[in-house]
Parts: C-alpha cells; structure tokens; sequence
C-alpha cells in the first residue's frame, strides 16, 4: 500500500532560506542611496554637460559675433578712407574754380600764381600744392620746395592725357618728397620698432604713404591752362585714423581699455594708427603679423580672423590698399581687443553657469522628494516581508497614498497573498494533522497486514503440504484428482500473494540493484488481480523483446506502479481496459514503463497540477493527494521522470522512464 509522507507546518517551523534573513546586513546599498546616486549623477551629468555645450555654443556665438562686427567695421574704415579721398578730390576741383587762379594764369604773372598756390595749400590742408602748366611743367608751388622741379605723377600725366581729375593713393619716397617740401619730406621719416620682441638695430623707413590727385584748370571757353597738383600725407596723419575710430567705436572705454583701433600701413608698416604702446605712444613703425602680410599684401585678399597684435589677441580684419596700378601698395586695418569680448563672453557664462546650477539644485530637491515617495513604500513593503517572513500573517499594511500607482497595486497584492498565505496555514495544519493521522493508521493496518500474513502463511504451507501428498498418491484418473490439483495451484497462489503483501508492507532500507522491468509489472499485478476492483477490467500486456533492465529499488518501484494501476482502475469506475506495456528508449540507455487506461480523461487545465502535494481530482474522502507527489519523488530519486498525457476523447496514459544502468548512491 502506499506510504503518506507527513508534512510540518511552516508556520511553526519556518523553512530555511538559502538567501538568508531579510533582516540580516545587505550586501548592497540601501534603495534610497542608490536612487539618490543615480538622480546626483543622471542632474551632474547633464548639468556639466550642458555647461560644456553652453561654454562651446556662447563662445564661439560671442568669437563668431566679434569676427562679422569686425568685417562690417571694417567696411565702415573703408569708406571714411575712400571719403578722405573724395574730399581731396572735391577740394582740388574747388581750386581748379578758383576765378583769381584762372586769372593769374592767364594773365601769366608768376608771383600771382605762386600767391594763388600758397592760398590753395593753407585753405584745403594739403601737405603740398602744385600748378603746373598744361603740359605738366612746374608753374608755382604753396611752399619752400625746389622751384624748379615737380615730382612726377601718374595723376598729372592722366589729366594731361585728357582726363578732368584723378584721385589715388601712392607711395613716395623721401627724395621725391623733398623736391615739394623738406618738411613733409621730413615727416614721412619713421623708424620701425619692435616693442614686444628682442632689441634690433633700428631702421628707418624712408617712404610715404600719400593721397594724391591732379584736376584739370579750364577757361571759359573750356580750353585747359593749367593744372592742380596736390597731396595729403599719411604717415603720422592721426586724423584719418581717429576718425575711424570716433565713428565705429564711439563708446566710452571698457575697464580702462579702448574698445578698438585702426592703422594704415604702408607695406606691412604701420604708419599711422590710433593703437597705443604700454607707455601710451602710437605704435606707429610697427609690424603686422607675418600671417597677415602673406594673406594681404602677396596673396592681395582681405582677412576677418583673430590675430596677435603688439602681443595681444585682437578680433581684426585686414584689407590692401592698391595704388593707381593696381598694386597692393599698404593696408588699411581695424581691431578690438579679445578682452573686451571676453568680459561679455564671462558676464554671459556666470549668467548661462548660474541657470544651470539653479536648475540642478532644483532638480535635485525634486528628485530627493520623488526619492522619498519611491523609498517610503518599498521600506514598508520590506517591513511587512521580515513580519511575514516571522510567521506574522496578520500585519496590515497602511495604504500608499501620493505614491506610484505600481506601488499601491504592489501593497494590495502583497496584502492579499499574505491572506491567502494566512488561510493556506491554517488548511495545511488542519490537513497535515489529517494526514499524520491518516498515515498513523496506515502503519498500523500495514503492521497488522504483516501479522495476519505469517499468521496465514503457517496454515496455508500446512494445506500446500497435505494437498500436494494427497496430489501426488492419487491416480490421475481418479475423480478427485483435478480437485486436489486446483487446491495445490490456489494455495500457492495464496502463498505468492501473502508474500508479495509481505515484501511491499515489510519495512527496510532502499536497495538498488539491476532488475528485468516486467518482473515488477508482474509481480504488482500479482497483487491487485484478485481484488473486485479489478473483476471487470481487461489486462492488456504488451511486453518488448529482449525484456528491457532498469537499475532501481525493485519495491519503491513496484509502489510507484501499483499507485498507477489503482488509479487507473479508480478512474474507470472498474470498467474498461488496462493497458502495460515495457519499452526500451533513447537507443538503450532507458527503459519506459507505460500505464494506459479508458477512463474519462484528465483535464487539460489539471494535467499540469497532478504531481502537486495534496493535488487531487477525486471526490472528498477518496484520495489524499499524496500518491503521485511520492510517486514522482522516487522517481526521480532514481534520476528518472513520469509525465502524463491525456486525450480529450478519454482515456490518460502515464510515463515511467527510467535509467538502464547506474551506481548505487
């Protein structure tokens, strides 16, 4: 007969856990410490790396800014020069007007037309002043040069050639100036300096930067008489520049510094500039950079880009100057100290730095709230976890309120497996107490079964004994022969049932050894046959040849198939058929048992439960729930499986597969 494992409570002896107390050190960091730390991270991260991107963006919006104000700057330079020289231009078409010019060269007189030259020069502001014949000869000068020599100028020569006037900038050395004033002459003189590099020899820089321009003096009648040269030099000229800056950067300096400057160049030169040394002279006789002096003067292009300036960094832009020719002759330049924009550039990321932290540190008093709201229920959830883990089923958890909504579906569930834990301890302990009882009693009758089997068997191998001397000296044909026969047969097959209930109640350890599998079939058949359970249930027997060996507990195995037949028998009401049958599977190395019967089925929804502890389908009072768990659990003790498969037209068959060879643990 089957054997009832009895089950303790788990409420009065808690099961151990192989992870350990819930209440025993972590071997992490709390919750609240990883959220906070990965909220600190995710706020930092993003915080530095959105100043990051503000820095890159602002500065190089602010250096973007300062290069395109400095081209357009640059524009406006360009035209207060080309208005310097259209107001040389104009003045000298003024002159050409005069009527006492036109009269004293007519009249032809000398002195005149020299007074007429030294009024023109002091009215207009020309450094030197010319009137020359139509032929482009020397008639009068405005001041003390060579009376009898004029420099050569490609000006007159075009108005000699028919033009009313040409205006351009020139280049003219020292010895031509000389010849229309010393002073000027003198003036043009400069030497070069290099303030912010090692002491040189110095130099001096013999060649002026002009502009010049000759109109065409006309009688009445437009016949040509004469014509005005004259000339405006550049060198230590501060109007031209100052203007420039007065225009462009009118405001009043930044932090004790000018807002920017221009210079004039002649070549790579400075010669006249509103940009000041540290000992706050003009740093007029300095150089451009050579960088620059390449772009500009030998490749003829403008250039907008930062460039080092007397050893400061300066948002600058460059241009040529080109002579009459074409030739790129000087440039003209403006340029704002880097500092200035990096004051704006500074003011601008405090301001972007101080959004950024204020926003972090909003940031992170919200999610330190969040924080709280995700802390709090799992604390209480861990709460309610160690009580229940104590047996304390009957903790209530107080509902979450202002918390997720995962949370509160978390605590309703977590409340209503601890009530269906509570009432499934309270049906275990009723059912464990029921079945420690159950199984008393079964011990009892099996130890009565065993009694009463050596009580029987004494008798019964008197009458084996008697009945097989009276077989033997009877003649066989005699009437009471084939009684005699059939008392020896039944009384050995008593004697082969007593002993089979012997060997399967006879209590002993499990012993495994290498068995044919029919010989259990058999033998456990051998034991259910003549109950009237089984009176109307055809036996099928389907056998494999060469019979097939399994390395088992010959008893535990032949309990697993008598808890099958049984139920097999039980679920066909004792009507139908009984199917057993041995196969040898997986190439040899397992052996198959299969119990089959015609019952009505198994549910699809109870199939997968059956080897559940006190799972049964039978009615109250009729099963215990235990047979197929035991039944399982010997199975695999012997490294085997059993599984079940059911039709939904009836009928469920069960699986025994078990190992051909092994060792005995």
């Amino acid at each position: 007969m089957p054997t009832v494992t009895p089950i303790v409570s788990t409420s009065e002896h808690p099961l151990p856990s192989s992870t350990g107390k819930l209440g025993t050190r972590p071997s992490s960091y709390p919750l609240s410490v990883w959220l906070r730390t990965a909220f600190f991270l995710t706020i930092a991260i993003t915080g530095i790396t959105s100043a990051i991107v503000g820095v890159c963006f602002i500065s190089k919006g602010i250096s973007d800014q300062a290069q395109e104000k400095a081209h357009l700057d640059l524009n406006s330079a360009r035209l207060i020069y080309n208005d310097r020289i259209k107001l040389l231009r104009t003045t000298l078409r003024l002159a050409s007007l005069q009527g006492s010019l036109i009269e004293a060269v007519t009249s032809g007189h000398i002195d005149a037309i020299r007074a007429q030259s030294s009024i023109l020069k002091k009215d207009w502001n020309y450094d030197y002043f010319e009137i020359l014949n139509p032929e482009g000869r020397l008639l009068a000068r405005g001041d003390s040069g060579a009376m009898d020599l004029s420099i050569r100028s490609p000006m007159v020569s075009e108005v000699v050639a028919g033009k009313v006037d040409a205006v351009g900038t020139m280049v003219r050395d020292t010895a031509a100036l000389e010849l229309v004033s010393p002073e000027v002459a003198q003036r043009a003189r400069l030497v070069l300096q290099t303030p912010d590099g090692p002491e040189q020899p110095q130099r001096e820089v013999t060649a002026g930067l002009v502009l010049e321009g000759a109109t065409a003096v006309r009688r009445g009648d437009g016949m040509l008489i004469a014509i005005v040269h004259g000339g405006v030099l550049l060198n230590h000229d501060e109007s031209t520049v100052d203007e420039i800056k007065r225009t462009i950067y009118s405001k009043e300096p930044i932090d004790g510094h000018t807002t920017g400057g221009a210079s004039l160049c002649l070549g790579d030169i400075r010669v006249a500039t509103s940009i000041l040394l540290k000992d706050g002279r003009r740093a007029i006789g300095t150089t451009v950079d050579p960088i620059v002096r390449k772009r500009v003067l030998d490749q003829d292009k403008p250039l907008v880009d930062r460039a080092s300036v007397l050893g400061h960094s300066y948002f600058t832009a460059y241009e040529p100057i080109h002579d009459p020719s074409g030739r790129a002759i000087g440039i003209l330049s403006i340029g704002v100290p880097e500092r200035n924009f990096s004051l704006l550039r500074n003011e601008a990321l405090l301001l972007f730095l101080g959004i950024v932290l204020c926003g972090a540190v909003a940031a992170f008093q919200l999610a330190e709230m969040l924080a709280r709201r995700i802390v709090h229920p799992i604390q209480e959830l861990t709460r309610a976890m160690r009580s229940y883990e104590h047996g304390n089923m009957e903790l209530r958890l107080a509902p979450f309120t202002r918390s997720p909504a995962e949370f509160t579906e978390l605590g309703n569930g977590l409340k209503a497996m601890a009530k269906a834990l509570y009432q499934r301890q309270l049906q275990l302990k009723y059912r464990t107490e029921e079945q420690l009882g159950k199984a008393e009693r079964l011990a009892m009758i099996g130890r009565l079964s065993a009694g009463v089997a050596h009580e029987i068997n004494n008798p019964l191998g008197g009458i084996l004994l008697f009945s097989s001397l009276l077989l033997k000296n009877t003649a066989p044909d005699n009437r009471d022969h084939s009684a005699l026969e059939r008392i020896c047969n039944e009384a050995k097959r008593c004697q082969q049932i007593v002993q089979g209930l012997l060997d399967f109640a006879r209590p002993r350890e499990p012993k495994r050894e290498q068995i044919v599998l029919d010989n259990v079939v058999d033998r456990t058949l051998q034991l259910v046959s003549g109950q009237s359970l089984f009176h109307n249930i055809r036996i099928a027997i389907d056998y494999e040849e060469p019979k097939p060996e399994v390395f088992v507990d010959p008893a535990q195995l032949q309990q697993v198939v008598l808890n099958l037949i049984v139920n097999a028998a039980e679920a066909m009401g004792g009507k139908g058929t009984l199917t057993l049958a041995t196969r040898s599977v997986d190439d040899g190395t397992a052996a198959q048992i299969e119990v089959a019967d015609s019952g009505c089925g198994i549910a699809p929804e109870n199939l997968e439960r059956l080897f559940e502890p006190f799972f049964t389908t039978k009615e109250a009072g009729k099963g215990t729930g235990l047979g197929l768990s035991i039944s399982r659990s010997i199975v695999e003790s012997h490294h085997g499986t059993i599984w079940a498969e059911s039709e939904a037209s009836g009928g469920t068959r069960f699986f025994i597969r078990l190992p051909t060879k092994g060792t005995d643990p």
